[in-house]
């Protein structure tokens, strides 16, 4: 019948995890920034990616009894290997193909559609075909091995930019460990701190780093401060973004810039955090009267009642430790985390005047 469910189809692969680790993680602390170079090349060099440059109209999509498959047709009818392809690949194509002005695109269609048979599919199949055959335009399709099968994860216009993530630390890395690496099929995330504090309560200087292999984030980099509680790691954040660019453009030229970034250290904010811990501060009448988002201010509360607060308790500062202690009980925690230096900053402008 037509519009029986099958469980098995999949529109797309979704989103992979190839790599989480974090600061809880056991011995997390012991990994070197240069140790993760070396697994970043090694995994690159494993997944053997290809960057092809290809019409859209020359890419054959399948729909299949498991999912969509893609292929290469040439002129010539010549086939090339058939591949997987990731949900977020066909939404990029889905948008390079959709007519302009139009409402939806056929990824929005066929995501919609919840019963999948083989009528489904064949129609699925067409509306593809339809909306591809004609369209001439040249795209960078990009692919790698993921579970030993060539898998499309991306598809950019032909001036995408390719930096590759092990790149990142060819230079100045040496002095630094890893606290957090997450690589998943749409974007790479890394926290770096240098080697310097003498206690777990002592701030060091730590770079967060974005990257995307599919477009989804642009390059950036910024400084924050660490602070070592047990196994927790708490930050402030720098008030301005050290580095960022698009994925356009010469790739030597964004990495020349990155790199010079990388050791263009600030720590005017360090000082200013460890003068915080002078400052009193009545941190309960701030709990009874803040504006904050309810949801985070009730993790506040409860951070502040723990024993990671790494600044004295009744200081500017240990409010500021308190709130990137919550933020970590959220998915978005970068964005708590620059909210907490926001407040902090604030409060601090408040207190000169």
């Amino acid at each position: 019948m037509p519009f029986d469910r099958t469980s098995t189809f999949m529109f797309g692969l979704p989103k992979m995890t190839f790599l989480d680790w974090n600061a809880t993680t056991k011995d997390a602390t012991q990994k070197k920034a240069s140790d993760l170079r070396d697994y970043l090349e090694d995994q690159h060099t494993k997944r053997r990616p290809i960057d092809n440059t290809a019409e859209i109209s020359k890419l054959h999509l399948s729909f299949n009894d498991a999912g969509v498959m893609a292929q290469f047709i040439g002129t010539n009818g010549q086939k090339g290997t058939e591949c997987s392809i990731t949900r977020h690949a066909l939404q990029q194509i889905g948008a390079f193909i959709a007519p302009q002005g139009a409402k939806t695109s056929p990824f929005n269609i066929s995501e919609a559609i919840t019963a999948w048979d083989d009528e489904t599919r064949q129609i699925c199949a067409n509306l593809w075909r339809k909306m591809m055959k004609d369209n001439h335009k040249e795209l960078l399709f990009r692919s790698k091995m993921i579970n030993d099968v060539r898998t499309i994860t991306s598809v950019q216009g032909k001036n995408y930019a390719v930096v590759k993530d092990y790149e990142l630390f060819h230079k100045n890395v040496d002095n630094y460990r890893v606290v957090t690496a997450q690589i998943t099929s749409e974007h790479s995330h890394y926290r770096l701190v240098e080697n310097k504090a003498k206690l777990e309560t002592d701030p060091d200087i730590c770079y967060e780093i974005w990257n995307s292999d599919a477009g989804t984030k642009t390059l950036s980099l910024e400084q924050m401060a660490w602070v070592e509680i047990c196994t927790n790691g708490m930050k402030g954040w720098s008030t301005a973004t050290t580095f960022a660019s698009r994925h356009y453009g010469n790739t030597e030229s964004i990495l020349e810039g990155y790199h010079s970034q990388f050791t263009g250290k600030n720590v005017e904010f360090i000082s200013d955090y460890l003068a915080m811990r002078k400052i009193e501060f009545d941190v309960r009448n701030y709990l009874d009267t803040c504006t904050l988002e309810n949801s985070f201010a009730v993790e506040l509360e409860m951070a502040m009642e723990t024993n990671m607060i790494a600044s004295p308790k009744g200081t500017l500062a240990s409010l500021w430790d308190g709130m990137t202690l919550a933020a970590q009980k959220f998915p978005n925690r970068g964005d708590y985390e620059k909210l907490a230096a926001t407040e902090i900053f604030q409060i601090m402008e408040k207190n000169k005047q």
